[in-house]
C-alpha cells in the first residue's frame, strides 16, 4: 500500500482497497476496530456477537461497551448487531479504533464499509459513547445497527496516522 493523504476527512496513513463492488444506493459508512481483528475481519467479515469466526474465536462486544441480553433502546439484547457510523470521526474514537505501533508510528484502523439501509434489520440511534464529543459537522445520529452482515460489504481498510 501506498502512504495516503485523505483530504475530505484530513488524515494520513495507508488505505488498503479490497477488490469489491459497491452496490446500488449502499450509503458510505466506517468501523472502527483493532489491528488484531481486521484479519478475522477480512476473512470472515464483519460478524454478529455470538458468532463463531473461522480462526475459532466467538465474538462479543469488548469491555465497556454495552454488553450481550442488555435491553437499550427498548431492543433485547441491543448488541446481537454491528454498528457502524457515517462519522470518520466517531468510528477513529479512541473506544472503537485502538492505536497500533508500526515503523516507529501510531496508527488505528478504521474500515471503510457500504451499507444497505433499505432492507430489515437497519436502525439508526444515537451517539451512545459519553467520552464521543459530537461535533458540528457529524449526522444526529451516530450509531447505524444492522443485524444482517450480508448489508455491510468493506471496501477499504483505512491505517490511519496518529500524531503524538
Amino acid at each position: 500500500p501506498h502512504y495516503h493523504k485523505d483530504s475530505e476527512y484530513g488524515w494520513s496513513g495507508y488505505r488498503i482497497v479490497l477488490d469489491v463492488a459497491i452496490p446500488e444506493g449502499y450509503l458510505r459508512c466506517y468501523h472502527g476496530t483493532t489491528i488484531t481483528a481486521v484479519e478475522s475481519i477480512i476473512r470472515d467479515g464483519l460478524v454478529i456477537p455470538g458468532t463463531l469466526t473461522s480462526n475459532g474465536v466467538v465474538i462479543n462486544p469488548p469491555p465497556g461497551h454495552i454488553g450481550r441480553e442488555v435491553t437499550f433502546y427498548g431492543i433485547t439484547d441491543f448488541s446481537r448487531a454491528i454498528f457502524v457510523t457515517p462519522s470518520f470521526g466517531y468510528a477513529g474514537h479512541y473506544v472503537y479504533a485502538q492505536f497500533f505501533l508500526w515503523n516507529k508510528r501510531r496508527y488505528k484502523p478504521i474500515l471503510e464499509c457500504f451499507v444497505s439501509q433499505a432492507k430489515k434489520g437497519f436502525e439508526m440511534f444515537k451517539n451512545t459513547t459519553p467520552s464521543y464529543h459530537q461535533s458540528s459537522t457529524d449526522p444526529e445520529n451516530l450509531e447505524w445497527r444492522v443485524t444482517d452482515p450480508l448489508q455491510i460489504q468493506i471496501t477499504a481498510v483505512l491505517l490511519v496516522e496518529v500524531k503524538l
